[in-house]
């Protein structure tokens, strides 16, 4: 079994910390994650493939979208040789990022099938320090009986330097809290931060490409085994610190952070799509990132497929995950299986479905 987990980057530099700060932590690697396959980007005659979007930090609804998914029982792995593709942003909004991410692993080293995370702006925005939307209770959980101590000596650190020392020792408890040490341990070259530095950015399954955004059509098309590589360069040259302002990772076109396939009007141009598809021998596009309102989406007669259904309760707890079984597809809305509306034309009748399924009452 491999774990495959990849990561994006954010692009407001200016809320970002000095660069002074992210020097003051050194890290270490405390979990081994399976992995000997991380240049491999491709994979063909898969008969099942759940694709789930984002989980921001819910854990309670990634059990739920699991299990609904055939994917978890009894806390362990049940979906057999299935592959799990996660498209990223496990972390931030909610409390339980790390909980997810270890449980993952712990799947993986002992499943029958492949679990692919793919790396996500969030993943890429804590690796290089931008943590603005790090939930509280996310330094809550990480708190250990060392944390005083590592806490006060962070603060004796910080209080050395001019732009921090004129806030006042009460202002950076409040800045910095206890847990946030181990929380920029795990991110910047420990157990997170190690493992997502080696993941893939953009996939291929069978005839599905999978990516957290997506890539821009418009711009020119290369290998995915080199769009990997090149996030993977620029996140380990980062090593905690911030990107460059030419980080490829960090542009708002790159598949971290592109949203033309969600939030443009008409989508992106057809022809410059099926020049893509064409390009990585695809026939769809599965992405999450621009969250939908509850429900998996298709646009283009099925050749983009949106999967952020809105998952954590940050923004909804919608559960709906993408279930494709012998070149089928489905959606898994409250443990209901649909058929995809491959074609514009049957929209509207799967929509009603959607609807009245929000409808019924949940049974126990």
């Amino acid at each position: 079994m491999q774990a495959f987990w990849t990561i994006t980057a954010s692009t407001d530099r200016k809320k970002r910390v000095p660069r002074r700060l992210a020097h003051l932590f050194t890290f270490v690697l405390v979990l081994a994650v399976q992995n000997t396959g991380d240049a491999r980007d491709t994979w063909s005659g898969v008969k099942r493939i759940v694709g789930i979007g984002d989980l921001h930090g819910d854990y309670g609804q990634y059990v739920a979208v699991m299990t609904d998914a055939g994917l978890l029982a009894n806390d362990e792995w049940a979906g057999g040789k299935a592959h799990l593709v996660q498209t990223g942003d496990i972390t931030d909004r909610g409390p339980d990022s790390a909980r997810i991410i270890r449980h993952l692993a712990g799947l993986a080293r002992h499943a029958g099938g492949f679990i692919h995370l793919l790396i996500g702006n969030h993943e890429l925005m804590n690796m290089t320090h931008d943590l603005r939307y790090v939930h509280p209770g996310e330094y809550a959980n990480l708190v250990t009986p060392a944390s005083a101590k590592l806490h006060e000596a962070l603060l004796a650190q910080v209080l050395v330097l001019p732009e921090y020392a004129a806030l006042g020792k009460a202002a950076l408890e409040a800045r910095y809290p206890l847990g946030y040490v181990e929380h920029r341990r795990l991110w910047r070259k420990g157990e997170f931060g190690k493992a997502y530095a080696r993941r893939n950015t953009v996939i291929r399954i069978n005839e599905l490409l999978f990516a957290h955004a997506g890539i821009d059509p418009s711009e020119p098309l290369v290998p995915l085994a080199q769009i990997n590589r090149r996030v993977r360069k620029e996140v380990k040259s980062a090593r905690g610190n911030l990107l460059p302002e030419d980080s490829f990772a960090d542009d708002p076109t790159s598949p971290l952070w592109y949203r033309g396939y969600a939030l443009d009007a008409a989508g992106p141009a057809p022809e410059k799509l099926q020049q893509l598809l064409n390009y990585y021998e695809a026939a769809h596009f599965v992405v999450g990132h621009s969250p939908t309102h509850g429900e998996i989406r298709t646009r283009l007669d099925g050749r983009v497929i949106l999967i952020d259904v809105a998952i954590s309760a940050h923004y909804g707890g919608h559960n709906a995950v993408l279930l494709v079984d012998g070149g089928q597809f489905f959606a898994i809305h409250r443990n209901v299986q649909i058929p995809l509306p491959m074609r514009d034309t049957d929209e509207p009748h799967y929509l009603a479905r959607i609807r009245s399924i929000k409808a019924s009452p949940v049974l126990p």
